[in-house]
């Protein structure tokens, strides 16, 4: 089976994104200093940094999560409030799988990065992609959103660089993100970290 690349699918869902606005003169900036329309949005809710705060809307939308688990694949994951998010829906008792680029995720080990300690916990999964070719995702579903976009999980990605983050609840583009992070994950050389 082969699955497309995942700046084809950034490019369809901004595309959509575009035609959803446009059909319901949307403004995308509303919500924009909270978020709060996150778990509200029906369809695609792109935001962009730095005018919004992603950390934000990022941490908000994964801690009022009522969905039944978390996949996450992150080339960059260092910023905390995401990874207090990550942790509440672990405590909460639902598996938390993490998918990470091996590169990145060795040069944080070497920097003493505290999020991974905070997320050695039950419940998180967390694995690493052996190949050099960069796992370059910056996503997550938990099975009722999928949240896309440019920006790393880290303070500066989130709320400092020119990013974008969207959001969907369209049921096709959430199965088909957990069917890529399904293969990813089953790759039989990742590293298991936990």
């Amino acid at each position: 089976m082969r699955f497309p690349s995942i700046m084809g699918l950034v490019a369809i869902c901004l595309g959509l994104a575009s035609l959803v606005f446009r059909a319901h003169s949307v403004d995308p900036f509303r919500g924009f200093a909270s978020g709060q329309q996150v778990r509200e949005a029906k369809g695609f809710r792109i935001y962009y940094a730095p005018w919004q705060n992603l950390e934000q809307i990022d941490a908000q939308a994964i801690a009022t999560s009522r969905c039944n688990h978390l996949d996450l694949a992150a080339y960059s994951l260092t910023d905390w409030k995401v990874a207090e998010a990550i942790v509440q829906i672990a405590q909460s008792g639902r598996p938390v799988r993490i998918y990470r680029d091996r590169e990145q995720y060795e040069e944080e080990l070497r920097r003493g990065n505290k999020v991974l300690e905070m997320l050695r916990r039950p419940n998180i999964s967390i694995k690493v992609k052996q190949s050099a070719v960069l796992m370059h995702q910056k996503a997550w579903s938990d099975g009722c959103l999928l949240r896309e976009g440019s920006a790393n999980f880290s303070p500066s990605g989130e709320k400092q660089q020119d990013n974008t983050l969207a959001i969907t609840d369209d049921p096709q583009s959430v199965k088909q993100f957990e069917q890529v992070f399904q293969a990813m994950w089953s790759r039989a050389d990742n590293i298991v970290v936990q």
